[in-house]
C-alpha cells in the first residue's frame, strides 16, 4: 500500500450526502414493510414472527441507514443485527434485508475513514454470518421435517447439495460487498491523487510560461543596452 493510500482520509459527506441517505432508508424502509407483507400473503413462511418483532426488523435494517456514510462500521453493525433478527425470529421478509446489509458492508468499504476499522468491521460481520448460516444448516439436517423430500444420506445428497449451494452463495455475497466497497474507497483516492497531480503539473507549466515570457521580454531589443543591441538583433 502506498503512502498516499495509507495515510489519506475520506472527508465527512456533506448535508446533501446525509439528506439523500435519509431519503434512501426511508425509501427502503417502505420496500421492506412492502416485500413483509408480500411475503405474509404467500404464507412461505410458517409461523412469522408477530408484528412487534417485525417492526423491530424494519427499524434496524433500514434507519441506521441514514447516517451510513458519517458513522460506517456502527451503521453495519446495527443493520447486521436487524438482518439476524429477520432471519432467526422468522420475520417474512427475505430481500429488502439483505439489500440493506450489503449495503451497509459496502459503505463501511467505501466510506470508512479508520481502515483498520473498517476491515475488521466487515470480517466481524461475515464470520458471524457464516457461522451462524453454518450452525443452521447442522440443526436442520437432523430436523426430517425441513426440506422433509430432501434426502440426507452421504456427502452428496440433496440436502449436502443445498447446503453447499447456501454457503457459495453467501460467501460470493459477502465477498462481492467487501469488494466493491473496497474499490469504490481505492477508486476516490486514486481520483484524489490524479487531480493532485494535474495541479501540481498545470502549476509548472504556469511558472515555466511566465519565467519564458520574462527571457523573452529581457531579450527583445527594447530592453537591449546601446553596446549589446547588435547582439540582441
Amino acid at each position: 500500500m502506498s503512502q498516499t493510500t495509507a495515510t489519506w482520509v475520506r472527508p465527512l459527506p456533506g448535508r446533501s450526502a446525509i439528506r439523500a441517505d435519509a431519503l434512501l432508508a426511508a425509501a427502503l424502509a417502505f420496500a421492506m414493510l412492502t416485500t413483509t407483507l408480500l411475503y405474509q400473503r404467500s404464507r412461505l413462511f410458517d409461523e412469522p414472527a408477530e408484528p412487534w418483532v417485525w417492526a423491530v426488523a424494519i427499524a434496524l435494517c433500514t434507519a441506521p441507514l441514514a447516517l451510513r456514510r458519517r458513522y460506517p462500521a456502527a451503521v453495519a453493525v446495527l443493520v447486521a443485527i436487524g438482518f439476524f433478527i429477520t432471519g432467526q425470529f422468522r420475520v417474512p421478509e427475505a430481500l429488502m434485508s439483505s439489500i440493506c446489509l450489503f449495503l451497509a458492508l459496502y459503505t463501511v468499504g467505501a466510506w470508512g475513514r479508520n481502515r483498520a476499522a473498517a476491515f475488521w468491521t466487515r470480517l466481524g460481520i461475515t464470520a458471524g454470518m457464516i457461522v451462524w448460516l453454518l450452525v443452521n444448516l447442522v440443526v436442520s439436517s437432523a430436523d426430517q421435517s425441513y426440506l422433509s423430500d430432501f434426502s440426507r444420506s452421504g456427502i452428496f445428497s440433496a440436502y449436502a447439495t443445498y447446503a453447499t449451494i447456501q454457503i457459495i452463495t453467501n460467501l460470493l455475497y459477502f465477498g462481492a460487498a467487501f469488494l466493491f466497497g473496497e474499490r469504490a474507497w481505492r477508486g476516490r483516492d486514486c481520483r484524489r491523487s490524479w487531480r493532485r497531480r494535474a495541479g501540481s503539473s498545470s502549476s509548472s507549466v504556469r511558472r515555466a510560461r511566465r519565467r519564458r515570457w520574462r527571457w523573452i521580454g529581457w531579450a527583445s531589443p527594447a530592453n537591449c543596452t546601446t553596446s549589446s543591441r547588435t547582439t540582441c538583433r
